[in-house]
């Protein structure tokens, strides 16, 4: 799918909803979903607003184009600890021990600055009176991406280490370097998301990603990695995790995001390198870079404690999941022309073939080229209306058309790899 030229297309009726609360509870996280139901679990991320999203209702697709999920149809996960003592006993991380019914916060060396000082990031660590299960949650990878952290805070911050079963590891900052300079990447600009597993005597990100890999990583049973769009893009709620696995399709259920996409994760990523040694591994992303978008923090907390309730960690957070629209490929729709972009379509919009989507305008000519769908889907991405050049990624799209992988989107303005998969830079 990419773009095609045509004249002005009009845009399509869409109604609006509320924003959600803020603040967790018990009492606000069913309100919060509901209201996240209601809204076809969608906000208007892309205009900058806490309102709901304008939304397109689903048109009719052949066979086979969209399937639905339903969690509680979900298949059972099984992660009990093989050989575990039914009596409380210390979880030792980083050289330390965290006690039974303790949190603490240990400190992870990524490395040093510019000066020779000793560089460390947070790490916490949530242990339960019981054994159970252990999960990492990690945020930050991208320096700018700041939805994620928000979410860990939150989760972290609600949790009762008394009543807990099994523990809970939090990187809220796995790129503090990035953060600090609110940047996407590393001082070098390497892409922190593309050296894992890492290695200890390679570059910066290499030995960043080795050191939170080897000795936190690798400790977990569970991962979940939250992420944001990048560069002016922004990203409808979704859960992505290899679907070939159908402990992963019931986790990404649970998690709560209206839309699930099979992707099994370019090699270098924290997902794959922790797929790769057997770690169940999801990636949530939600919002846009810089942005602390409340809804897609609200949404994704109230799945992440879910998620620790239905895999029996915590007790009286779980709420009904709602259907979600489960994609077994996606694609990006990139700019053919330079100028102007204007989309006429928004995040959760379906789109059948022959859609226009938005408008590429010549800021000197006038010249105006549509930009067409040619394959039936949902926007679980888009860029905002900005100046585009030949190339841009402007919508990734989610479909179940065989044949379309998410993994098969191209990379080209990565300098360090060739290979393919579902980002758009």
């Amino acid at each position: 799918m990419h773009a095609q030229s045509s004249r002005h297309g009009d845009p399509g009726d869409s109604r609006e909803g509320a924003g959600l609360p803020g603040r967790w509870s018990k009492r606000r996280s069913i309100l919060a979903l509901t209201l996240w139901v209601m809204l076809g679990g969608a906000t208007d991320l892309a205009s900058g607003t806490a309102e709901g999203l304008d939304r397109v209702d689903a048109p009719t697709l052949a066979a086979g184009e969209v399937e639905t999920a339903n969690p509680l149809e979900r298949p059972a996960v099984d992660l009990r600890v093989s050989g575990a003592s039914s009596e409380p006993m210390g979880f030792g991380l980083l050289g330390e021990t965290v006690r039974p019914g303790e949190q603490r916060q240990l400190l992870l060396a990524v490395g040093e600055s510019f000066a020779g000082m000793s560089l460390t990031t947070p790490v916490q660590v949530v242990h339960g009176m019981e054994s159970g299960p252990t999960i990492c949650l990690v945020a930050g990878i991208h320096g700018d991406e700041v939805v994620g952290i928000e979410v860990v805070r939150r989760v972290v911050g609600s949790l009762a280490p008394q009543g807990m079963r099994g523990t809970v590891i939090a990187i809220p900052i796995a790129n503090p370097l990035g953060f600090r300079r609110s940047s996407r990447y590393l001082p070098d600009r390497r892409d922190l998301n593309r050296y894992f597993p890492g290695r200890k005597d390679g570059s910066t990100a290499a030995r960043l990603a080795d050191s939170i890999f080897d000795r936190v990583i690798r400790r977990c049973q569970v991962l979940v990695d939250f992420h944001s769009g990048s560069f002016h893009r922004a990203n409808l709620p979704q859960v992505r995790a290899d679907l070939r696995d159908p402990q992963l399709l019931g986790m990404g259920l649970w998690l709560g995001a209206p839309v699930v996409v099979h992707s099994r994760g370019r090699s270098g990523t924290l997902r794959r390198a922790a797929t790769d040694v057997g770690i169940l591994a999801l990636l949530y992303e939600a919002g846009e870079p810089q942005r602390f978008d409340e809804a897609s923090v609200t949404g994704a907390v109230i799945g992440t404690m879910s998620l620790l309730e239905n895999l029996g960690m915590i007790d009286g957070y779980a709420v009904p999941g709602a259907p979600a629209d489960v994609f077994r490929g996606s694609h990006w729709i990139r700019a053919e022309e330079g100028g102007i972009f204007l989309s006429t379509r928004d995040l959760g919009d379906w789109v059948t073939t022959g859609t226009t989507l938005g408008t590429v305008t010549d800021p000197f000519t006038n010249e105006q080229v549509s930009i067409v769908a040619r394959r039936a889907g949902r926007i679980i991405g888009r860029a905002h209306d900005q100046v585009v050049i030949p190339g841009y990624a402007l919508y990734h799209v989610g479909t179940s058309q065989p044949g379309v992988d998410a993994d098969a989107v191209s990379d080209p303005d990565d300098p360090i790899s060739d290979e393919f998969e579902e980002r758009p830079e």
